[in-house]
């Protein structure tokens, strides 16, 4: 039996300290038997200890903002159970924060590269997922599937390339072509981002594309569905530059056309800028 320990920590918590993937740490210990789920009456699941379970330090935990939920002692990170799970496996979240990125903008990266798939039924692997290590799983509350990946999957060539193609890692800011995944060339390395980010959300979109109205402006990017324009305003203050860009945002006013404006600060946080700016015009991206 496990000695008492004055550190109790939750499952997910355990999970954090023994390198795991929560997930992968419930199922586990189901499997163990240190804890089962019962089904309650409005259709939910509730873990509860075992026998086993309690033999190895767990607990009952009250508390007002979580419930009862279960804890067990911190030096269960020495138990022989944990040191036979040789391989870690992440989950797609613990690996998009790991690059900083949302977990939907790496599923829809991992989609891409031809991993996943995903159907009613959830996320799911394809033949090459296997084959890069991905374990197909189904979560027990919701019955859909999910995929948890082994931490050596980030030294794979696809995947390490692929992520510093989309990301633009240890690419020169000087250049003045900068290729984008999909085949595009962008004059700089923010509109790269941004095309990058377009095609890895799966949306249709042209670079380049004349303005609607009879001018002979062009604008950065153009979305057919929903009709957007959507423009990158960057550093460059030459008198030519602002001259442009003043015709194009006096064009867009004056015409109602749809547009997204996004500045230098946007950059780092896609992710979270532009699903809320596309849906505004009915494009919704996850």
């Amino acid at each position: 039996m496990v000695s008492d320990s004055p550190k109790k920590l939750s499952t997910t918590a355990l999970a954090k300290l023994l390198q795991m993937d929560s997930k992968q740490l419930f199922e586990l210990l189901v499997e163990r038997k240190w804890m089962v789920r019962e089904k309650q009456a409005d259709g939910s699941n509730v873990n509860k200890l075992t026998t086993k379970g309690e033999f190895e330090g767990g607990e009952y935990l009250e508390s007002k903002k979580f419930g009862t939920y279960i804890v067990w002692p911190s030096s269960l990170n020495e138990h022989s159970l944990f040191r036979q799970v040789e391989v870690k496996l992440l989950s797609v979240a613990s690996l998009a924060k790991s690059h900083q990125l949302s977990t939907q903008r790496l599923h829809g990266i991992l989609q891409e590269m031809g991993w996943l798939d995903k159907d009613v039924q959830g996320w799911q692997l394809t033949s090459l997922g296997r084959q890069a290590g991905g374990i197909e799983k189904q979560d027990g509350k919701t019955g859909k599937s999910y995929v948890l990946w082994p931490s050596q999957v980030q030294d794979q060539a696809h995947f390490k390339n692929t992520l510093n193609a989309l990301l633009g890692k240890d690419l020169s800011d000087q250049s003045d072509q900068y290729p984008c995944v999909d085949g595009h060339v962008a004059s700089s390395k923010a509109l790269m981002l941004v095309d990058n980010w377009l095609y890895s959300a799966g949306l249709v979109h042209a670079v380049g594309r004349e303005l609607a109205v009879d001018n002979g402006l062009r604008c950065d990017f153009y979305l057919p569905q929903g009709r957007v324009y959507l423009e990158y305003w960057g550093f460059e203050k030459t008198p030519a530059y602002l001259k442009q860009k003043m015709a194009k945002k006096e064009a867009y006013q004056q015409n109602k056309l749809n547009v997204i404006e996004l500045q230098a600060q946007d950059l780092d946080k896609l992710d979270e800028v532009l699903p809320k700016r596309l849906l505004q015009f009915g494009i919704q991206v996850y």
